[in-house]
């Protein structure tokens, strides 16, 4: 049986990285009236299933999921405890196995953070609702846009299966991910303002203009878009 595993990693303390990003969108790239916060993780899609002649384990997808954490755990490749958080999501027929915090838990951690944010910045309004919570700012909706930035290089992708499959034995395992996913909380009118404010942020086309990916060797996939 398959199992497709989804891994989301983040920096528990502050991001440098996406702090500088968002102040240089803000600041010099003019998205200061619609770019409400941003947040990054490492995302990595691992699609695993039973090597031909396998140990009898393999056809455990409970043991194949626990084999997989304790690779997880002991690679520097993936998250180091100490300073990272994550999601584990695996799923295989009508069976899922969470490890770690549920995106859409963590998204909505992540509104209610944004709301206190402008809310002493007063910028915008809060609706008061507590579940689920949309923002007003002003004229325009809040939406939850995920875009998710690879390198079209596939070298790290087989690296990370031949390394998976070291470590699991007896199981085929297929990196279809590894890439960088942003949140971006955006201010628009509607959802395709929205989808087009997205890759204005993301694609860099000049200087001045996008910012979160290089289309000289990655590409970009707007993966959601979402009232938030």
């Amino acid at each position: 049986m398959k199992i497709d595993a989804q891994l989301l990693v983040w920096l528990k303390g502050t991001d440098l990285f996406a702090s500088t990003a968002y102040l240089t969108l803000v600041d010099k790239m003019g998205f200061a009236d619609r770019l409400a916060g941003i947040k990054r993780f490492d995302f990595f899609r691992l699609l695993m299933e039973p090597a031909g002649s396998q140990a009898a384990d393999s056809d455990d997808p409970e043991a194949v999921v626990a084999s997989l954490k304790g690779v997880l755990d002991r690679q520097s490749t993936f998250y180091n405890r100490n300073k990272h958080a994550y999601s584990l999501e695996c799923d295989w027929g009508n069976a899922r196995h969470l490890d770690g915090l549920a995106p859409q838990d963590l998204q909505a951690r992540w509104r209610g953070e944004i709301s206190k944010t402008l809310q002493n910045q007063q910028v915008a309004d809060f609706d008061g609702k507590n579940s689920p919570g949309r923002f007003i700012f002003n004229e325009f909706k809040g939406f939850l846009a995920e875009v998710m930035v690879e390198d079209e290089d596939p070298s790290a992708r087989e690296s990370i299966a031949v390394r998976l499959e070291s470590g699991l034995g007896g199981i085929d395992v297929t990196c279809a991910n590894r890439a960088t996913l942003w949140w971006l909380a955006l201010r628009a009118h509607s959802r395709d303002e929205a989808v087009a404010l997205a890759r204005d942020i993301t694609v860099t086309t000049r200087r001045d203009s996008g910012l979160l990916m290089n289309p000289n060797y990655q590409s970009a996939d707007i993966v959601s878009v979402k009232e938030f």
